[in-house]
């Protein structure tokens, strides 16, 4: 693993940690499983535009539970679902690669994918604490996504036992997967 990369996610990781300080989330922010319908969260970038009203066309017809399609970008690029402007979450680009590579010069120098990936991952954690309104499911995928087949998530409690240097753990866990 190259040191570049092993830098960039430590970068990551310690502004994801001072967001989290400086009270941007909150105990107000706490999500619990329900059987809410989902809302579909789709990350587009300008390069995605071609081939998201096959997304949003493959979602209609195959999420089962569906309350609302949500298309997070930096312009409007579609009618077919809402807009939420990215401009809204509590961050900019030039912000998350500043975190990351420091001085501006840097990161125009490394103007490459890599750093519109970190920046919509950083979209994807946050986009049930900006985006107003937003059930407790939410599914986020890319714009790049199409989905072929139906698709129902289903949701159970598993109680598991583990014993570990003879102390008996007990842990509670929510199994998730789909059908389709």
């Amino acid at each position: 693993m190259s040191q570049k990369f092993i830098f960039s996610v430590c970068a990551m990781f310690f502004m994801i940690q001072s967001l989290f300080g400086s009270g941007l989330l909150n105990q107000d922010h706490v999500y619990r499983y329900s059987d809410d319908p989902i809302d579909v969260v789709i990350m587009a970038a300008p390069k995605d535009y071609s081939v998201l009203h096959f997304c949003i066309e493959g979602i209609k017809r195959n999420v089962q539970n569906l309350r609302r399609i949500i298309v997070v970008s930096p312009t409007q690029c579609s009618n077919e679902a809402e807009w939420f402007d990215e401009r809204l979450f509590p961050f900019t680009k030039e912000q998350v690669l500043s975190a990351i590579y420091g001085a501006k010069e840097e990161w125009v120098l490394r103007s490459n994918f890599r750093n519109q990936w970190y920046f919509q991952q950083l979209l994807k954690l946050y986009a049930p604490l900006v985006i107003p309104n937003i059930s407790q499911n939410v599914l986020i995928t890319d714009a790049v996504v199409v989905f072929l087949k139906p698709l129902v998530f289903q949701t159970e409690l598993l109680f598991l036992q583990q014993e570990l240097n003879g102390i008996l753990l007990t842990s509670c866990i929510w199994r998730s997967f789909f059908l389709g």
